[in-house]
């Protein structure tokens, strides 16, 4: 708190962090209730997974689940790529096995197949998970929801590309005239 009773976001910031670094000290974690990671994991508004280094689903939260209509049984049984657009399996395939070779994290947009059969664009990121020695323990992956963004944008450019044809296409001469009368 600065005085005056106001906070400023650098000072929520230093507040955050040490609250955070506090929290998530391993001697906090070590004991934690199994429930309480995936109760955490839950609350999460877009979908968050673990997988072991053999490529198996250990975890997927339950936004994934409600999303997709499969639990986790359903999803190492029928494989990632069910839930994938068919045209992004190749390359989301090799982005995960540049990133299994070396052991680094990549994120890209794709699209996931809901419950109903729509697709959505999200964001996806994969970082590994390594022991306190380095070795790579898993993988740990988020997406969050841009479709609408997605759509947002491509609606624009194509309003753009419209512009740009009527403009280059007019039979009469346009001129722009600015807000300032220029």
């Amino acid at each position: 708190m600065t005085s005056g009773g106001t906070t400023t976001p650098k000072d929520t910031d230093a507040q955050m962090e040490q609250v955070l670094s506090r929290l998530l000290s391993p001697s906090n974690l070590v004991g934690l209730s199994p429930d309480l990671y995936r109760a955490l994991g839950d609350l999460a508004p877009g979908f968050l997974w673990l997988v072991d280094t053999e490529g198996h689903f250990i975890y997927a939260n339950l936004p994934w689940e409600q999303f997709t209509g499969s639990n986790l049984e359903q999803l190492n049984r029928v494989g990632w790529e069910r839930f994938n657009h068919p045209d992004e399996v190749a390359e989301v395939r090799e982005r995960w096995d540049r990133a299994a070779k070396h052991g680094e994290q990549f994120e890209m947009e794709l699209r996931y197949r809901r419950h109903d059969g729509e697709y959505r664009w999200m964001l996806a990121r994969v970082v590994p998970l390594r022991n306190p020695d380095g070795q790579l323990q898993g993988w740990l992956g988020s997406s969050a929801d841009i479709h609408d963004l997605k759509t947002t944008q491509n609606a624009l450019r194509e309003r753009e590309r419209e512009l740009n044809d009527f403009f280059e296409n007019a039979t009469v001469p346009i001129h722009w005239v600015g807000p300032d009368g220029t």
